[in-house]
């Protein structure tokens, strides 16, 4: 027996087709027309190889020739058959039936064609570049009689002896069986999926558009009959129910609806067709939804603006009208909720209110509306109207004055628990970022927040540190540099106690009391740099303290200047002369009236100024605070120049006794704001510069917008504002007026 040889010789042509057309019949089939044996499957691939090398002349093209006409009788044949069934389901099963045999046969029957794929049809294949380019086209070459691979020949042929004779009837069955799926009857779903992506799969050699077919006698009647199908089940709906049980229907039918398109039609479909299910139920009643939607917003109705927001997601404009109706709404109960705060608990009230409100529709966002980001900027929007409403006799936002008290109730010692202060620091910070005005927070926090330090009051030097680095996570570094250089301060002045200690012991010097002292920089903290206005005369015991730490700092630190602020400054006492002792923490001038009674009982308004160097003012004050806790005796009223002399405390506690508590008096409020209104002229100078810097020539309107940009993050000035300022500045000659227009500047260098 001679083994086949792969050397070109001479091939009888029609002897080597007679064998493959069997093979061919068996593998297109899938063996029902004709049996393949594995023995006769291996050697038609020799069969091949001799017939497109074959000697004297090769046989390829010849080859490829009879493939396709047997390919078009055999598709022609199916065809017959496929008719026979009328125009009914049967036709489609029996077009999927052959389809899924032809399908799987021509993957084969490629296979099988490898070697003339490879040397004959690929050497006069129009390349993929040459398609894309247009190149045949240029040359005015008819790509239809090209030859192609036989795997995609075998799609070629069935679409064009299979799908274009009868692409009405399928389109039709195709439609008529998916309506019946709608209508809740059953349907071949796999018949109806493989015929439909039949359409897509056919034009799978076709690079530059492989749709085309499936789109041309497919998709769009499919459109048309989704749109005309919904538009009649829309209006039937409307007929039988209200708004709310029409809502429901509906998304049961887009679930439905989802679930059919991903499941039959091709995915390049699906959003055309949820469109068209859009513009029959939801867009043809947006009147009707509408009308409905101001109740359910004012009503909060969360299943029914669940439903609601469903339907109109996938349409901008109407989703942005529910956007606008919810702002709406929930601007006017914020701001609602807010102007009815007022007393003495009104920052904590108002806190509270805006966190709950908050909280309710950050809530209500999450589970009606799926957290959308539309939603969330309309709650920010309204959230950030409603907290800057309340305002103080001068028209100023009081917000960042609450909220600063608020967190100085927060950070002041008290029992609240670790975990309960961090969360209510972090709720906080979701007020201040709706805040406008941030550096009248800014002034105020800095005013509290010393106040803390200096008198020890702060709960933990952690939390305080925590809520700074928040602050300092929405504004920047620049908003919380001066609260990071009083920690500093708070920090250096520790160390500096200890060596001021050493010092005294190193030297053998006696203070006779034990004495602390802060050493803090003028411009970071929120305190005069002169010297203070109720200075008291020191008495020898708190005099020899002082001057031993000025010298020490000197010495340390030549060059630099201390200004006392002994007004700051606290004292802890010991009152040894009851039968119990007792421990008051009284500020520095309280401490100088009460050591004046140590040697005498009795004194009168008159000694006591001399004693103190205080005026009269100050003096009452200080006496009259020492008298209402029962530390003084005055026979008669303070104010009236009484004499005044040391009382036994009755009923007194185990526990020290504060007397250095400040609260801030209306007078420093308003001082506090003049501060941040000048404060603010300054940094509106410093804007226009910073911009007529960079741009040298600019018009007013421009300047002005420029400006407001570059402050919003501290605060939104007014245009009546950037008006003076640029006056100013163009007296200070940093700006000039332009000669070639009347609201034009110049940058003068």
């Amino acid at each position: 027996m001679m083994s086949p040889t792969l050397k070109p010789r001479q091939v009888n042509f029609e002897d080597a087709w007679s064998k493959l057309l069997e093979t061919i019949r068996g593998v297109i089939s899938l063996n029902r027309l004709s049996f393949v044996k594995q023995e006769t499957w291996n050697d038609r691939f020799t069969d091949i190889y001799q017939i497109v090398v074959a000697q004297p002349e090769p046989q390829g093209e010849k080859l490829y020739e009879h493939v396709k006409l047997f390919l078009q009788n055999h598709v022609d044949n199916l065809y017959s058959e496929v008719c026979r069934c009328g125009e009914e389901a049967s036709l489609l099963a029996a077009y999927h039936r052959f389809w899924v045999e032809y399908r799987l046969g021509a993957t084969y029957l490629d296979t099988l064609f490898r070697h003339l794929n490879t040397n004959v049809i690929r050497n006069q294949k129009t390349t993929e570049a040459d398609l894309h380019f247009g190149m045949g086209q240029s040359l005015g070459l008819d790509l239809s009689n090209h030859m192609m691979e036989i795997g995609e020949l075998c799609l070629d042929t069935w679409r064009r002896c299979m799908v274009e004779p009868l692409k009405h009837v399928l389109t039709k069955l195709l439609l008529q069986q998916i309506e019946q799926d709608r209508r809740g009857s059953p349907v071949q779903q796999t018949v109806l999926h493989d015929v439909i992506h039949s359409l897509v799969d056919v034009e799978e050699y076709n690079k530059n558009n492989q749709l085309k077919l499936y789109a041309s006698i497919f998709e769009q009647p499919l459109l048309d009959a989704t749109e005309s199908f919904y538009s009649c089940e829309a209006e039937q709906l409307l007929s039988r129910h209200n708004c709310s049980q029409f809502m429901e229907k509906v998304l049961l039918r887009l679930d439905e609806e989802k679930l059919r398109a991903h499941k039959f039609v091709h995915p390049s479909s699906f959003v055309a067709v949820m469109a068209a299910f859009q513009r029959a139920t939801i867009e043809r009643h947006l009147q009707l939804l509408e009308a409905e939607s101001a109740a359910m917003v004012d009503k909060e109705e969360r299943i029914d603006l669940s439903h609601l927001y469903r339907l109109l997601k996938p349409i901008p404009e109407p989703l942005k009208r529910l956007v606008s109706l919810m702002e709406d709404h929930i601007r006017q109960r914020a701001v609602k909720a807010v102007q009815s705060v007022a007393g003495e608990q009104a920052a904590q009230q108002f806190v509270e209110t805006v966190l709950e409100l908050h909280s309710h529709y950050v809530t209500l966002i999450s589970g009606v509306f799926d957290g959308d980001q539309l939603m969330m900027a309309a709650l920010d929007r309204a959230s950030a109207h409603a907290v800057n409403k309340p305002r103080n006799a001068r028209g100023l936002p009081m917000a960042p004055e609450w909220l600063c008290r608020y967190c100085d109730s927060l950070l002041r010692k008290s029992s609240r628990a670790a975990g309960e202060l961090e969360e209510k620091l972090g709720a906080a910070i979701t007020v201040f970022k709706y805040i406008d005005d941030k550096d009248v927070f800014q002034k105020f926090y800095g005013k509290l927040l010393a106040r803390r330090l200096i008198n020890s009051l702060s709960v933990a030097l952690e939390a305080e540190e925590l809520f700074i680095s928040r602050l300092k996570s929405v504004c920047g570094y620049e908003f919380t540099s001066k609260f990071h250089r009083m920690f500093t301060d708070m920090q250096v002045s520790a160390d500096r106690n200890a060596e001021f200690s050493k010092y005294c012991r190193t030297r053998e010097i006696e203070l006779g009391i034990s004495a602390s002292f802060l050493v803090l920089q003028a411009g970071a903290w929120p305190i005069s740099s002169a010297p203070a206005l109720h200075s008291p005369a020191l008495p020898p015991e708190l005099e020899r303290s002082i001057q031993q730490f000025e010298t020490f700092y000197c010495e340390k630190f030549n060059g630099r200047k201390l200004t006392w602020q002994l007004p700051l400054s606290t004292a802890e006492v010991k009152l040894c002369y009851t039968s119990r002792s007792y421990f008051v923490t009284l500020s520095t001038l309280q401490l100088c009236l009460l050591l004046a009674f140590s040697s005498s009982d009795t004194q009168n308004m008159l000694q006591l100024t001399e004693r103190s160097g205080l005026d009269e003012e100050e003096l009452v004050k200080q006496i009259q605070a020492l008298v209402d806790v029962a530390l003084l005796l005055a026979d008669g009223d303070v104010a009236a120049e009484a004499p005044a002399s040391p009382r036994t405390p009755e009923n007194a506690v185990a526990v020290p006794l504060q007397l250095t508590a400040h609260k801030e008096t209306p007078q420093e409020t308003e001082r506090t704001r003049d501060n941040v209104e000048e404060d603010r002229k300054l940094y509106l100078q410093a804007a226009i510069v910073r911009v007529m810097k960079a741009r040298k020539v600019l018009r007013h309107q421009q300047l002005v917008q420029e400006v407001i940009e570059q402050c919003q993050g501290r605060f939104v000035p007014k245009v009546s504002a950037i008006k003076k300022c640029v006056e100013i500045l163009i007296d200070k000659q940093y700006l000039e007026r332009s000669t070639e227009a009347n609201d034009e500047y110049k940058y003068v260098a």
